[in-house]
């Protein structure tokens, strides 16, 4: 697996699923929600979620909580759900 520790800039400092969604046999679409936090300058986010935008990947951007700093580089937390086809 590929080390994304330290995307666009941003340094991850939690990655973990935050949970499944329930099974539907007649939904061929599965999904997760993925919890993370990162460190980083404003610029590095943005840079982030052009690349979820850009991925092959469907990724929906649930939330995301901004954490002020004078310095420049702020901590974010951010859900995201992936889907996949069954």
């Amino acid at each position: 697996m590929k080390d994304d520790s330290n995307v666009a800039g941003s340094a991850a400092k939690t990655f973990a699923p935050a949970g499944t969604l329930p099974v539907s046999r007649a939904n061929p679409i599965g999904s997760v929600d993925l919890s993370l936090s990162a460190i980083g300058t404003y610029s590095s986010l943005q840079a982030f979620l052009v690349g979820i935008e850009n991925s092959a990947r469907l990724i929906d951007v649930r939330d995301i909580v901004v954490k002020g700093s004078d310095t420049g580089v702020y901590t974010y937390q951010m859900t995201l759900r992936l889907y996949w086809l069954r």
